[in-house]
């Protein structure tokens, strides 16, 4: 049974092999079938696979996520040298709500030093130009550690995809020596 167990690694193939039983005359009992160990094997690895598959589609997922996240920085981050251009001299110019909130949201710091007021719409700050520099630094910061982020996701992304191809080769390799073995017996 150590050539099941070697198909191992994930919880589910791990699972599997608890329920294999070896049942005589090179046959095992698996998932409710009686089958011959390369068989038990092959639908091992196609398990894995599908396990591998799964993992996959998460990571795309959270890269995604990860990429919408940095393309909203970027923006965030355009809009603030715009409005850093019209802080000339002493004026201050406002920073919009909806960029506050990402930042908060991010916890991103802003320049605590800006001018402080309410409205009706809500809480405002404006910045000059040295405070609209904090803001684009801690912005510019956040996007770099995104994309570091993205990639290793990436990285991890490759590293899932590559055990998905193992397994699904593998699996076709124990069907093609099955396939073998019965082609041979019937010549």
């Amino acid at each position: 049974m150590s050539d099941v167990s070697s198909v191992g690694g994930s919880q589910t193939a791990q699972q599997a092999h608890s329920d294999v039983e070896y049942v005589g005359e090179g046959r095992v009992s698996y998932g409710g079938a009686t089958m011959s160990v390369m068989e038990a094997v092959s639908m091992l690895f196609v398990e894995r696979a599908e396990v591998f598959s799964g993992l996959a589609a998460d990571k795309i997922q959270s890269s995604q996520a990860k990429l919408k996240e940095i393309k909203t920085a970027r923006e965030f981050l355009q809009k603030m040298r715009g409005l850093k251009s019209g802080a000339t001299g002493d004026s201050h110019t406002e920073m919009p709500q909806d960029m506050m909130k990402w930042m908060d949201k991010n916890d991103i710091v802003r320049s605590g030093d800006g001018q402080f007021g309410k409205t009706s719409q809500g809480e405002f700050v404006r910045y000059n130009k040295d405070q609209w520099d904090v803001c684009i630094t801690n912005t510019s910061s956040h996007i770099e550690t995104q994309t570091d982020s993205n990639q290793l996701e990436f990285l991890k992304l490759k590293s899932t995809v590559n055990k998905l191809d193992e397994a699904v080769s593998a699996s076709n390799k124990m069907y093609d020596k099955n396939y073998d073995a019965i082609k041979a017996i019937f010549r």
